[in-house]
């Protein structure tokens, strides 16, 4: 496997799933999921086992922070280089088409193909670099580690998954939803919402 420097949150979970664990063994800076990987084949009424839920709470929760951090001019690699090109400021999100590529890919252990082109969408090449204009904040208040699973109903491409999520400004929790499927190594990877 190749090595290499990964920060935040997301980084975090991406370490459990590589390692094949399935979900998280942390939740963020407090508490731990640490569950073993179950097959969900036969998960098909409205709730889970504890460990299927842990699984889809910590794919979720790794996909949310991921986009949260790319938006914001962090990769799984670390904080990205900023240029300022034509007098305005962008994040260097990688520097050959070969980079970003493998950056890309990375992102696919825990998020479909078409989740991680939405998140790049806004990547453009200029001058060889492959840039976008990064936010100050996602603006997302949801404490997705923290969720719990309401529901869960069984689809023929995968699973719809309910949430309650605390928020990290003290308010009431939200119900979110997510799309769940298994990529083809059989993990569980986030498909939208």
């Amino acid at each position: 496997m190749k090595k290499t420097i990964i920060t935040g949150v997301a980084a975090l979970s991406l370490v459990a799933l590589l390692a094949g664990c399935g979900t998280s063994n942390t939740t963020g800076s407090s508490g731990t999921t640490g569950s073993a990987p179950v097959n969900a084949a036969n998960s098909t009424s409205s709730t889970a086992s504890p460990d299927i839920n842990a699984q889809f709470v910590s794919v979720t929760a790794s996909a949310q922070a991921a986009m949260d951090d790319f938006v914001t001019g962090k990769s799984l690699l670390g904080p990205m280089s900023t240029k300022t090109i034509n007098g305005t400021n962008y994040a260097v999100v990688a520097s050959s088409k070969s980079d970003l590529d493998t950056l890309e890919n990375s992102y696919l252990d825990f998020m479909t193909q078409n989740q991680m082109n939405v998140m790049f969408s806004h990547v453009h090449d200029i001058n060889g670099l492959y840039v976008f204009q990064p936010m100050k904040s996602s603006g997302d208040t949801n404490n997705w580690f923290k969720a719990t699973v309401k529901s869960v109903v069984k689809k023929s491409d995968g699973y719809n998954v309910t949430l309650s999520v605390p928020q990290t400004n003290g308010s009431a929790p939200q119900t979110q939803t997510a799309i769940l499927v298994k990529n083809s190594s059989g993990n569980f990877v986030y498909a939208g919402s």
